[in-house]
């Protein structure tokens, strides 16, 4: 394992973390706070509401996935409950919203989105330059034994052992939004990322993951895929 995120608001950008705890819900505190929509009780998701993008969280408590602070696009440090902040986007969209602290993670549709470093340097030799990585939104990044492009496009259903402890099903390919079109630092909008992944590889990249065993994992676990398929395949 490479690389490991957590978003500890949904659709904001996230925090880049060497070691975290995975639940059968997902990593500890991944995406528990959402900005919601007041007038339908819905939480607000980039892909329709892409300035979420702008907003940047991370935890306090980085360990236990609590108390969570966010930057604003222009600087400003606040707490992801301070008002000021549920008001600053509610004006932007034109919206009344509020940030709401949910039981478990909120996700579109399974905890764990996973892609391969050599996924990811085929995109840039599509494109001509390294996206950045943020741009996929992974919760694990992975480097493939082979460092065969696309690899990962066998794995549903096949479960993966991740160090001493954990255990995931690999369940369905990854669909790519208009998020990947959008600079996570300065928003600009640019569709050549998205235009190669839509006409190279029909949309697809990436794999969600469903947790079978959880535990802590780290940066530079192993990682096993096994070439028996799953009982839930």
């Amino acid at each position: 394992m490479s690389d490991l995120w957590r978003y500890p608001i949904k659709s904001f950008q996230g925090q880049r973390d060497r070691r975290a705890f995975l639940s059968p819900f997902g990593f500890l505190g991944d995406r528990r706070c959402v900005v919601v929509d007041i007038d339908d009780g819905q939480p607000l998701r980039a892909m329709k509401t892409p300035l979420l993008l702008a907003y940047r969280a991370t935890f306090i408590d980085s360990e236990r996935g609590e108390e969570v602070a966010v930057v604003t696009p222009e600087g400003r440090h606040v707490r992801w409950d301070d008002p000021s902040l549920a008001q600053e986007i509610g004006d932007q969209l034109g919206l009344e919203v509020r940030l709401m602290r949910a039981p478990m993670g909120i996700h579109d549709i399974l905890p764990i989105q996973m892609v391969t470093e050599a996924s990811m340097q085929q995109v840039a030799d599509w494109v001509g330059h390294d996206p950045d990585r943020r741009r996929f939104r992974p919760s694990v990044a992975i480097e493939t034994d082979q460092g065969v492009p696309f690899e990962e496009s066998e794995w549903p259903g096949h479960r993966m052992a991740i160090g001493d402890d954990v255990v995931v099903d690999v369940v369905v390919a990854t669909k790519q939004t208009r998020v990947v079109s959008y600079d996570p630092d300065t928003m600009e909008r640019t569709h050549e990322i998205h235009q190669a992944i839509a006409q190279r590889r029909e949309n697809l990249f990436g794999v969600y993951c469903r947790v079978v065993r959880g535990g802590w994992v780290q940066v530079g676990d192993r990682v096993a895929v096994d070439p028996i398929p799953s009982p839930t395949a």
